[in-house]
């Protein structure tokens, strides 16, 4: 299973996911969610944050790297 491009396999415990996602911050969570578990588009994201598609991109991006780095 993958979440936001981070491979989760049987040896990545679920709840060290989860945990490591309420690390982020609330703008890199809320992207994170609306676009990898609600499954919204970019301008989807963009117009339910009153902000631009490519600020969604920008965040979502920096939101993976910090979780890829949680995880290690």
């Amino acid at each position: 299973e993958k979440v936001a491009e981070v491979t989760v396999d049987a040896s990545t415990d679920i709840n060290k996911v989860l945990a490591a996602m309420q690390q982020l911050p609330d703008n890199y969570r809320t992207v994170l969610n609306l676009y990898a578990i609600d499954k919204l588009s970019h301008q989807e994201i963009a117009d339910m944050l009153e902000t631009t598609v490519s600020n969604t991109k920008s965040i979502l991006s920096r939101a993976r790297v910090k979780l890829k780095d949680l995880l290690k």
